[in-house]
């Protein structure tokens, strides 16, 4: 009768939350053997194994490796987003804020720089990782155009602030990747990019 309450309450039961064990289990052991042999030499069998589970059960959760593998991307990043989303509902809307958001975004790809990497391979060759990063994009251009339309009506200038947002986006991986080979610290990453926005937002 309990369970049956937590159930109707919307909380998870008890095979609600077996299974989201079982998911977090696949998802660590996946994270690590990625990180140690590569997205190609990781197999199923392998990860399952890690996880101390039999291969069904990690097709009960996950159809192939490349979800599977964009699974571990989303669980790390998830954070990230909300963080810059906390970031650009209670800032100024000023160029320090912009930087902010753009930061933590950098941040997360330098902790997971070759994991990224290899998502970007991935991306070249799986129609399913190519719309993934899509959605990774929509997301994170949807919070600077949030910030963009701050004190503007639902109709001014819509189209311009989308592609405002998708401008000031793309300088920061622009940057994101420059930074990436030449300065590891992110301090002309970040004074770089602040000039960048001062001269497209002035």
């Amino acid at each position: 009768m309990d369970s049956e309450r937590k159930t109707q309450k919307g909380q998870p039961n008890r095979r609600d939350a077996a299974r989201a064990r079982t998911r977090k289990k696949v998802l660590d052991a996946a994270r690590t053997l990625f990180i140690q042999r590569g997205y190609e030499a990781s197999t199923i069998r392998e990860i399952a194994k890690a996880a101390g589970m039999s291969t069904g059960a990690v097709f009960a959760n996950f159809e192939d490796k490349a979800e599977l593998f964009m699974a571990v991307v989303k669980d790390l990043y998830d954070p990230s987003l909300r963080h810059m989303t906390m970031v650009a509902d209670e800032g100024k809307g000023d160029f320090d804020q912009f930087l902010s958001i753009f930061t933590i975004e950098y941040q997360f790809y330098r902790e997971h720089a070759l994991l990224m990497g290899m998502l970007a391979n991935l991306e070249c060759q799986e129609t399913g990782v190519r719309n993934f990063m899509r959605d990774i994009r929509t997301q994170a251009t949807d919070i600077v155009f949030r910030m963009i339309s701050r004190g503007l009506s639902d109709t001014e200038g819509v189209r311009e602030r989308k592609l405002l947002a998708e401008m000031l986006w793309n300088l920061h991986v622009g940057n994101r990747h420059h930074a990436a080979m030449v300065d590891r610290s992110g301090r002309a990453y970040r004074a770089r990019l602040r000039k960048q926005i001062h001269v497209l937002l002035v």
